[in-house]
């Protein structure tokens, strides 16, 4: 069965998906096949982005959390359970403890397709499509998976699923307009709204109009960069679900964080730029930069692998989503860049420490994402900007997602590809890494100063707290409390992008610096002094 098949920490190779568990929704069995489609565009809603400050005691409100979590994993550990017991082949005992789940979450769309697949391969060809409806009811959209998973192979020549696939772009539109009014509900009624046809995206914002506009043309970059990668991405699509992306102000996002990541969030809030749920399809950022841009590279690569019915390992996918982190835009291009990531894999080669290509190969999902994460993401990223500045990133992905047996980490494909044994490729590959700039990462590393006190600001860019050389208040006519958005038309969305882009710079060089003054948007030059220790 496709969506239990299990993403185990050892599997090497793309695997079939699994969805997680959601939040619950509003649940009604009451569908009659009579009316079947017509009740699941009525019914079909989206789950809350978060919950809305109300006048709840903070007492309460944490209770609330604590229990929310208390239920969500209680549902994660029925879903193991019965996914172990379906794999054996006790039928009967997984839908038993399927069916507990469905009573702790009912508005999980996971666990009533996986009820739908423990009776079709028992042959309940009517209890099999209820809850496909119920599925399709609280969230579900993927028509590929739909077709493909071949636990359903029973319904394939069911009227009554070709009929739901008849309509299933209706069954999309309906997802799309809930998951569109759940984030206008949250973000608030005053939030800029702009829809990108050609990527299937609407944007909800709590940013004005201006900071929206930049950001939905950061997205456009990314698109056109992850085309370059994967060429069918903008293959127009009718089952492609819709994504919301969300952009919520810093009061917004701190419910976001807490109702997703629990109460912990509070105090690693500052650590929380976003994500993206694909199960929801909604992406979530404050950092309008590099956050934005990782996360909507999930989105695309999410798209393409849906169609392909598979799930990259975990370093594909963040080795792929951070090359956007840190780009310079050139001709209307994106550009990736070294980074603080790419430092990282630096000092471990300098220390003949840097793990060969098979090592990250191997990494994981477990492994990657809990042992020394930071290390994991950098040598993913700093192997993919080696393989893109190779040239063969675009061919050796599609052949990887194609998908061969005697290459499941698709080493093979990169040897025929660099006409490389692995052994050459490596050493290649360390000479490469060694001959990388080191990127400057705190403003002690630059040789010019701005003469400014600066902080990181809430995702639209450095916000200026004083002056520390007195005529660059005069000559720039920054004030205090301005937003430095860009430098040299280079985003400069948190500190650490300024420092990467002040990072290129010399002493006495004139920059043009993009800013913003509570909804005042401007531009002024400024030449950049010699830092003094």
């Amino acid at each position: 069965m496709n969506l239990l098949a299990s993403t185990s920490p050892d599997r090497e190779r793309w695997v079939l998906p699994r969805f997680g568990a959601r939040r619950p929704l509003p649940h009604d069995r009451s569908a009659s096949w009579t009316c079947a489609v017509l009740v699941i565009l009525l019914a079909l809603t989206a789950p809350a982005f978060g919950q809305i400050e109300s006048p709840e005691a903070p007492s309460s409100a944490a209770d609330r959390i604590a229990s929310e979590f208390e239920r969500r994993e209680k549902s994660s550990q029925l879903q193991a359970q019965a996914v172990t017991a379906f794999e054996s082949g006790d039928y009967t005992l997984a839908e038993e403890i399927f069916e507990k789940q469905a009573e702790v979450d009912p508005g999980n769309f996971t666990v009533h397709f996986n009820l739908a697949c423990v009776r079709a391969v028992q042959g309940d060809a009517d209890e099999a499509m209820q809850h496909l409806v119920d599925a399709v009811k609280t969230g579900f959209v993927d028509a590929y998976q739909l077709r493909r998973d071949p636990s359903l192979a029973s319904l394939q020549n069911d009227p009554r699923l070709h009929a739901m696939l008849d309509h299933w772009p209706r069954i999309i539109d309906a997802h799309r307009a809930a998951n569109t009014e759940s984030a206008q509900r949250w973000i608030g009624e005053h939030a800029e709204h702009r829809t990108l046809h050609a990527l299937r995206i609407e944007c909800i914002s709590n940013h004005d109009a201006i900071s929206t506009d930049a950001a939905v043309r950061e997205l456009e970059l990314v698109a056109a960069f992850a085309h370059t990668i994967i060429p069918d991405i903008h293959a127009a699509d009718p089952l492609d679900p819709w994504v919301v992306v969300a952009l919520p102000d810093q009061r917004h996002f701190m419910t976001w964080s807490i109702s997703t990541f629990g109460p912990s969030a509070r105090q690693t809030f500052s650590q929380i730029g976003g994500a993206y749920d694909h199960d929801a399809r909604r992406l979530v950022a404050m950092d309008l930069g590099a956050t934005l841009r990782h996360e909507f590279f999930h989105v695309l690569h999410w798209r393409d692998m849906s169609r392909r019915g598979v799930v990259a390992p975990i370093w594909i996918q963040e080795g792929l989503a951070s090359l956007v982190e840190d780009c310079e835009v050139r001709g209307g291009a994106v550009k990736p860049v070294p980074s603080w990531r790419t430092n990282i894999a630096k000092r471990l080669e300098k220390n003949g420490r840097l793990p060969p290509i098979e090592e990250l190969t191997q990494l994981s999902h477990e492994r990657f994402s809990s042992t020394r994460p930071l290390r994991q993401y950098a040598l993913a990223r700093t192997f993919f900007l080696y393989l893109l500045d190779r040239g063969v990133l675009a061919p050796w992905y599609q052949r990887t997602a194609a998908g061969d047996a005697d290459d499941p980490s698709g080493l093979k494909a990169l040897s025929k590809l660099l006409d490389q044994t692995p052994e050459q490729i490596h050493a290649d590959y360390r000479k490469w890494v060694s001959a990388l700039p080191m990127v400057p990462e705190n403003s002690d590393d630059l040789d010019v100063t701005m003469g400014m006190r600066l902080e990181t600001g809430i995702g639209e860019g450095p916000v200026i707290l004083g002056f520390t050389i007195a005529a660059v208040r005069t000559e720039s006519g920054l004030k205090l409390r301005d937003t430095i958005t860009a430098i040299d038309g280079q985003s400069t969305r948190d500190l650490q992008e300024l420092i990467r882009v002040l990072g290129g710079t010399r002493p006495g060089q004139s920059i043009t610096i993009d800013y913003r003054r509570g909804k005042l948007a401007g531009q002024t030059t400024l030449t950049l002094r010699e830092r003094v220790d």
